[in-house]
């Protein structure tokens, strides 16, 4: 009896991990089925102008949302964030410092699931995009011997599928062809073909 209760004992354990085992498989199963039908946006900047005035600095342009997915995203939206740093500081791993402050006001948002347009499989829809720097972020950044500053951009879009929210989150340096920037010179803009955006973080959430 002492063996046969040992032996339907070990068998037990082996049917547990089997059960356990089949139930991973089919999650990832189910999970691989899901990514595969569900929408992803990628996000393109476009027309993209810097404008430099005494109200701060004004990053210009449109946001493209491409639908790389196989079903609709629908209600998404997009917020946009921009700040300076002194040109010298050093960023903490690849996160600028815009990206932090999209991220909060995406939260307030999805908590209202505010609406948005609709992005159809191998389509696109364009949204206005505007971020700014405040004279006061401005200075702070230019405090250094070079009176130079460094610009972050940061675009988080927020979308719906079924009961499910999806983001894409993009940051950028964005930089300029020029060596210096002329500030005394105060009112002036930036052409799209002086500015360069330079990935800093790209990433996704389910």
């Amino acid at each position: 009896m002492g063996l046969a209760a040992i032996g339907g004992t070990a068998f037990g354990i082996i049917g547990i991990f089997l059960v356990l085992g089949t139930f991973r498989e089919n999650k990832r199963a189910a999970d691989a089925a899901h990514d595969a039908n569900r929408p992803w946006i990628q996000i393109e900047i476009t027309n993209k102008k810097l404008h430099f005035e005494e109200t701060g600095v004004r990053f210009v342009g449109a946001c493209k949302f491409i639908n790389r997915g196989n079903s609709p995203a629908t209600n998404v939206l997009a917020y946009s964030q921009m700040a300076a740093i002194k040109p010298f500081s050093e960023l903490t791993g690849s996160v600028d410092p815009a990206l932090p402050r999209a991220q909060a006001v995406m939260r307030d948002w999805n908590k209202s699931r505010a609406l948005g347009v609709s992005v159809f499989p191998s389509s696109e829809a364009q949204h206005p995009l505007v971020a700014m720097v405040t004279p006061q972020e401005l200075d702070a950044a230019r405090d250094n011997p070079a009176g130079q500053a460094r610009f972050f951009l940061t675009i988080i879009v927020r979308y719906v599928f079924g009961d499910r929210l999806g983001e894409t989150a993009s940051s950028f340096e964005v930089r300029l062809t020029w060596d210096t920037v002329n500030y005394n010179a105060i009112p002036f803009s930036v052409p799209p073909s002086d500015i360069r955006l330079q990935d800093t973080y790209r990433g996704y959430a389910k």
